[in-house]
């Protein structure tokens, strides 16, 4: 027998253990998302990265003369961040979303440690931590990681809330513990709502499938709820649609910005991702969802539901990209953990007899040629593995490479000493991405884009409207480029690479009108970046349609 003193030793061990795995796997995860933290950035990042520093200077949330406030907890955690580390960097700005999805790792780790089993855990939080999804999002300085972090949290809290026997007062505790986490995610992210579908339609299964088949429930009172529930949904549906709440989110629902608009009707857009990065799990969710659902019903159905509505609902709505879903991407990898963890026995012994049956069939070659078959079966299941590309994904993102048909990122640091001294005396700076033309070269005047003008506010939808993100004008024609060219005697057109010959942007058609009037500035080819200018002298009398444009010369610092 053993002793006591040897039992509790064991006891502390496996505590030690419980501990110090999902430490470590934090750890883990969240050192290999610091590989090329710095990496040049995406125009949306931008939004908080100038944003928080206005808070340090003011309080305000400043972009020029614009206020950002869009997930504003994100920009106080970027702004938090700078001060951390006395200094201001793209790759600190994205430090929070490291921290908030390595955290989500070990969340995700010790609820299907709990719910589940080890194996699970394991292989669902790593499977997740080394995606592609959660690569890009933890190097992604905006609010989906905050938001996928919270969501789950407060989903497991839900989930703990629903099921636990506790009575009453636990589960309005609990439900009262995920409510600030559901509203923080709201915040930051208003797809944090189709989340919450998924959970609700779990949780109404929960109570209502177990009262529908109970045989002590009279039928007639069953028929006599379930149509007083349908009467009071089609009530509150009512109640939302005349108040105009119905009509808002239908229309949140289902309209996009211009750049995303090819896009709005491909309901099978994450399908396709999916299918195309995970070729071999993928085709396998539905089988791998019964499996973890007979092995481990209350986590596994929980995932299933959460991550099935979420899946649908998103790929029905208009706005895509796999950031919008990234927040309901937990529960497809705890289903898949569960499920392969349900199956691994099976698969280990048929690996086991595959073996010994190729070592049989190859036993004529001769004794040395035995372990063959063991090599055979590895290199087999090596296959299945690496034939899911998600690998090739992760290493492109953090190898910092750009793989087709995504556009390179243009290399604004490798321009700014061509272009900031035309920048700093012309009359006029037009830019197709005035985040980055205003963090790397500190000026811009002008947003040419039709897609930025529709997003804003219905009062500003015009030409030189103000987008009250920065508080400066947008242009989305011809006729306006064209007043711009003729109308300031110097001026600067400039942008990303991949915004000329644009179907939205510069397009053919203004790419001719610019080189008619402006001269290119010498750039690095592998800058990704295009800038023309162009000078007249400044007695040039201006055309009658210059009336009424605005002055920038107040911006001019300088000349080359």
């Amino acid at each position: 027998m053993l002793s006591s003193a040897t039992l509790d030793d064991q006891v502390a061990d496996r505590a030690w253990r419980l501990r110090l795995e999902p430490l470590l796997l934090v750890l883990a995860a969240g050192l290999l998302y610091t590989i090329h933290l710095g990496r040049l950035p995406n125009p949306d990042e931008l939004h908080h990265v100038i944003a928080a520093h206005g808070l340090l200077v003011d309080g305000r949330p400043s972009i020029a003369e614009g206020i950002y406030t869009r997930g504003l907890l994100y920009t106080w955690l970027v702004a938090g961040s700078y001060a951390l580390f006395g200094q201001e960097s793209l790759a600190i700005a994205r430090f929070p979303s490291v921290v908030c999805m390595a955290l989500l790792v070990g969340v995700l780790f010790v609820w299907l440690r709990r719910e589940a089993d080890r194996r699970a855990a394991w292989l669902g939080a790593v499977l997740f931590a080394v995606s592609p999804f959660a690569v890009d999002i933890a190097q992604f300085a905006r609010f989906y990681a905050p938001q996928c972090l919270t969501f789950f949290v407060a989903a497991i809290l839900l989930h703990a809330a629903v099921l636990t026997p506790a009575g009453l007062a636990r589960r309005a505790l609990l439900a009262g513990l995920a409510l600030p986490c559901l509203l923080l995610a709201l915040h930051l992210q208003p797809t944090t709502l189709i989340g919450l579908v998924g959970i609700g339609v779990w949780a109404a299964g929960c109570f209502v499938l177990p009262w529908l088949v109970a045989p002590d429930v009279p039928p007639a009172r069953r028929r006599a709820i379930v149509l007083g529930l349908l009467g009071a949904g089609l009530v509150l549906l009512a109640a939302l649609w005349l108040t105009g709440i119905l009509g808002d989110l239908w229309h949140r629902y289902r309209w996009t910005p211009l750049f995303n608009r090819k896009e709005q009707e491909q309901f099978w857009y994450y399908h396709a991702w999916f299918s195309l990065l995970y070729p071999t799990l993928w085709p396998l969710t539905g089988l791998l969802g019964l499996v973890a659902v007979a092995a481990r019903p209350r986590a596994a159905a929980f995932a299933l539901v959460t991550f099935a509505v979420a899946f649908l609902l998103n790929s029905l709505a208009a706005a895509k990209s796999l950031r919008y879903i990234v927040y309901a991407q937990p529960f497809l990898f705890a289903v898949w953990g569960i499920g392969l963890a349900s199956l691994w026995p099976g698969l280990r012994a048929g690996a086991r007899h595959l073996r010994a049956e190729l070592a049989d069939r190859l036993a004529f070659l001769g004794p040395a040629y035995r372990p063959l078959g063991g090599v055979l079966v590895a290199s087999g299941l090596l296959f299945l593995l690496l034939a899911n590309p998600f690998w090739l994904r992760t290493a492109s993102l953090l190898a910092d490479i750009t793989v087709p048909p995504e556009q390179p990122a243009p290399d604004w640091p490798k321009v700014k000493a061509a272009l900031e001294p035309w920048v700093a005396r012309a009359d006029i700076v037009v830019t197709t991405e005035e985040l980055a033309t205003l963090y790397f070269l500190g000026r811009y005047d002008v947003r040419f884009s039709p897609s930025k003008l529709e997003e804003l506010d219905r009062d500003q939808q015009h030409e030189f409207g103000i987008d009250f993100r920065t508080g400066r004008p947008v242009i989305a024609t011809r006729e306006s480029l064209e007043r711009i060219l003729a109308c300031y005697p110097t001026g600067i057109v400039l942008g990303p690479e991949a915004s000329w010959n644009h179907p939205i942007l510069i397009t053919p058609e203004l790419a001719r009108l610019i080189q008619a009037h402006a001269e290119p500035i010498p750039l690095p080819r592998d800058s990704h970046v295009f800038a023309y200018r162009w000078a007249r002298p400044a007695d040039t009398a201006p055309p009658a349609a210059c009336a009424g444009l605005p002055s920038f010369a107040h911006r001019k610092t300088g000349s080359p």
